[in-house]
């Protein structure tokens, strides 16, 4: 099966965007109904989600939170919750534009750009557990108008590499 995510106007008694997923079979058939995946929300919105799914079915659903940062969430291959809650990819509240791919291991990697600053492009590296390996690492801290469109591919023997749009 597959996960889609998406932001949007999700819960009606709230203000400003959410991110929401539905599950899907291999058929491409909904597996259950479609269910909100951030557990905070605000006037700015949860925006740009980005989702992977591990080795063991499970996936994990990265986004931007406009008061938080880049946050993310796991969840088991029945969308439940594996931590329980959201946990936050950046130690910076003002980062964006997070993307996220496995690594071979069953671990997984999320860039994002910050509006530090330094105006970076960093990651963080998580293993099979969801525990970070390492801090965070600058990729690039040239200062420019905007970076996006980050995008990391993982190569098999687990390097990576990481690009984007410069937009100066």
């Amino acid at each position: 099966g597959f996960v889609v995510v998406w932001d949007g106007y999700i819960m009606a008694e709230e203000s400003g965007y959410d991110v929401a997923a539905q599950l899907y079979d291999s058929n491409g058939n909904s597996v259950g109904g479609e269910f909100k995946v951030n557990s905070y929300s605000n006037n700015g919105g949860q925006i740009n989600p980005s989702v992977i799914v591990l080795n063991d079915d499970s996936f994990v659903t990265t986004w931007q939170s406009s008061y938080k940062g880049v946050i993310a969430k796991r969840y088991d291959i029945d969308g439940q919750a594996v931590f329980g809650t959201e946990f936050k990819v950046s130690y910076l509240t003002n980062s964006d534009l997070p993307n996220i791919s496995k690594l071979n291991d069953n671990g997984f990697i999320i860039a994002f750009h910050t509006k530090h600053s330094d105006d970076s492009i960093r990651f963080q590296l998580y293993d099979s557990d969801g525990v970070t390996v390492g801090s965070e690492v600058i990729v690039d801290s040239v200062p420019r108008a905007a970076d996006y469109n980050i995008n990391v591919i993982v190569l098999e023997n687990q390097s990576f590499v990481i690009s984007w749009t410069d937009g100066s």
